[in-house]
């Protein structure tokens, strides 16, 4: 388990910490040393470890391998077993990181934040290995659990997830590329989803742009003059009109222009 404030990133290492120089590989050591109980087996996966007895490991989802050699000519066929994580575990580890700039950034630094994993593990989500977890296999006909071989495999491979965190992506399931092009995808869908979108005709040139060029190239609006009347007061001589030819309409203006009950007067 990881500690919830580490201490520097990168501290001295002696003894049996020597094969993990950061918090989170020697929580990788410890999850190992904490799985059995056998250190005389320990001790020698350690001394073949240092002896460089390690060839060359191979890191897939869920598992590492590697030929390790011991005192026969032929080496073994070594590896240690992880559970890797279902998709919806997937889903909310890279929302975890996602909701902090700061994980991806110190993850992209070789760093691994030690508040991503306890977020993580808050969430349900088992970043780095727990001793139960761990599950060697080897070739070589010791009954130790883990025998020396696949132990030597675990102290050599720590140095790599020193060197990279992402090696315990990969081993949960997940490489590099494949994280990193899912938290881009996640943080696209953000910003299309908390920005507006261009308005017509302007070039699509992403959405804060946009809207700077509109405000850039908008003319000012132009000064109104002062609004006129709609309605004016008519003068009394507007009630009276004059009258048309014998036989035709009233002319409707003059009942409009004199008001209610107003009429000509008579013999005008």
């Amino acid at each position: 388990m990881s500690p919830s404030i580490p201490g520097p990133r990168r501290t001295p290492a002696r003894g049996r910490r020597a094969f993990a120089t950061t918090w989170w590989g020697q929580a990788w050591v410890t999850a190992l040393e904490d799985s059995t109980l056998d250190s005389g087996r320990l001790s020698r996966g350690r001394t073949y470890a240092r002896q460089g007895m390690v060839g060359p490991t191979a890191i897939a989802p869920g598992q590492v391998k590697a030929a390790v050699r011991g005192s026969r000519p032929r080496p073994y066929r070594s590896a240690v077993h992880l559970p890797v994580l279902t998709d919806a575990q997937w889903d909310t580890l890279l929302d975890t990181i996602s909701a902090r700039a700061g994980h991806l950034a110190a993850l992209l630094d070789g760093d691994m934040p030690a508040e991503l994993v306890d977020d993580a593990r808050h969430a349900g989500i088992p970043l780095l290995p727990q001793p139960t977890e761990l599950d060697p296999e080897c070739s070589c006909p010791d009954w130790g659990y883990p025998c020396k071989h696949a132990a030597a495999l675990c102290y050599a491979i720590a140095s790599t997830i020193d060197a990279d965190p992402f090696v315990v992506f990969a081993l949960r399931g997940r490489g590099r590329e494949e994280v990193l092009a899912q938290l881009r995808a996640r943080r696209a869908a953000a910003q299309a989803a908390s920005t507006p979108p261009a308005p017509a005709g302007l070039p699509a040139v992403g959405a804060y742009a946009a809207w700077a060029a509109l405000a850039e190239h908008t003319p000012p609006l132009p000064e109104l003059p002062e609004p006129a009347l709609v309605y004016k007061a008519q003068s009394p001589s507007c009630a009276r009109t004059r009258p048309g030819p014998r036989g035709s309409a009233p002319d409707p203006r003059a009942s409009i222009a004199g008001g209610a009950g107003s009429s000509s007067p008579a013999g005008d």
